[in-house]
């Protein structure tokens, strides 16, 4: 009953001249929804279940001098122990469009819908393009906005265009693909400007014509010597392949890639090859080089499966940082710093995150 008094209670504050159809709750611990099981609470909490709740949200926001979170699938984010001030949004919005015309397939899917069950359903229909991206965590909204990526693909190579609501004037934009700004786990929906934006849908272009893009060094191996490769198989391999390497958050809590492979230029570059002949390494578009950080943290940090406390990185995927219990924000930021000081330290290079840190 108390719980039910503090949500009318707040939805008749926020709505000040008509009630609200949004059910809006106060202190709701955030830790719930993040894949790191891990974050305080949030002042104000409300859940975003169709594109039209989100200029409510604003109008509401704006209204009561609120500043605005956006909670996805909260698999790449760590909340802060103390939460988040303001109203956090926990993105819902649903629905899946799909047309094809003359070979070339368009699919329009709500920024709420699971990522993996979306990589699945293109799957399932035949279509080309999302396979490599399988069971990677999260919502289709976070995909743009940190530019994922997996086996050799990133969404950047497949999203037409992503419409967003300004948190600012509850406008509606169509952002193209140039307008996104991607870079590598990068948008421009991670700048100062583009934060105000709620991501609400986004547009990936597939293929009906065969493309198995097998070079990545796991894939190759597991397909050598095979020919007429379907998208299924394809998908089966990364699903068979992910499952092996990284935990299940369900029970373990993860981030996944807790950290980015560090881009240095070229110079730098052939001095780390002269001091370790063996370190994998991959020539960027811009010109400079990006290096293997997880051969770097169990090769030469032999950092893989080393733990501090309940904070830890996973014994089968150095890269992953993982929360064994009841592990702590600040301890995760504390462990995280371990990590790339003894990189920086070795190599000069001082790795930065994957992870969005959100809260106080």
């Amino acid at each position: 009953m108390e719980t039910l008094k503090q949500v009318t209670s707040l939805t008749r504050i926020v709505s000040n001249q008509k009630m609200s159809m949004l059910e809006i709750e106060q202190d709701v611990l955030l830790g719930q929804y993040t894949t790191l099981h891990i974050g305080g609470k949030a002042q104000y909490f409300t859940v975003a279940k169709a594109e039209s709740d989100v200029s409510e949200i604003v109008t509401h926001a704006k209204s009561n001098s609120l500043p605005v979170t956006i909670l996805g699938g909260g698999s790449n984010v760590l909340i802060s122990d103390e939460g988040i001030a303001g109203l956090v949004v926990k993105n819902e919005i649903d629905g899946i469009e799909w047309s094809e015309e003359d070979g070339a397939v368009s699919v329009r899917a709500g920024s709420g819908v699971s990522f993996d069950l979306l990589v699945k359903d293109s799957v399932e229909r035949g279509y080309w393009g999302m396979e490599n991206l399988s069971l990677i965590p999260g919502s289709v909204g976070a995909t743009p906005i940190q530019n994922v990526g997996a086996y050799g693909v990133e969404v950047k190579d497949l999203i037409k265009s992503v419409e967003a609501v300004s948190l600012v004037t509850g406008k509606t934009r169509v952002f193209s693909n140039q307008e996104c700004q991607f870079g590598y786990r990068d948008s421009f929906f991670k700048t100062k400007e583009g934060r105000l934006f709620f991501v609400t849908a986004v547009t990936f272009l597939l293929q009906t014509e065969a493309e198995p893009r097998i070079t990545y060094k796991d894939l190759s191996a597991h397909f050598a010597g095979q020919n007429n490769i379907t998208v299924t198989e394809v998908r089966d391999a990364v699903v068979g392949i992910r499952s092996s390497k990284f935990p299940d958050w369900n029970d373990i809590g993860t981030a996944g890639s807790f950290f980015k492979n560090p881009i240095v230029e070229a110079e730098q570059a052939k001095l780390l090859e002269e001091k370790y002949p063996d370190i994998p390494m991959f020539d960027t578009p811009a010109g400079d080089v990006k290096v293997s950080l997880s051969w770097l943290l169990d090769k030469v940090l032999n950092l893989k499966g080393v733990q501090h406390g309940d904070v830890g990185l996973y014994e089968k995927h150095v890269l992953v940082l993982v929360n064994h219990g009841s592990a702590t924000a600040m301890a995760v930021d504390k462990f995280a710093d371990f990590v790339s000081e003894a990189v920086e330290k070795e190599v000069g290079v001082r790795p930065e995150r994957e992870v969005t840190k959100l809260g106080k």
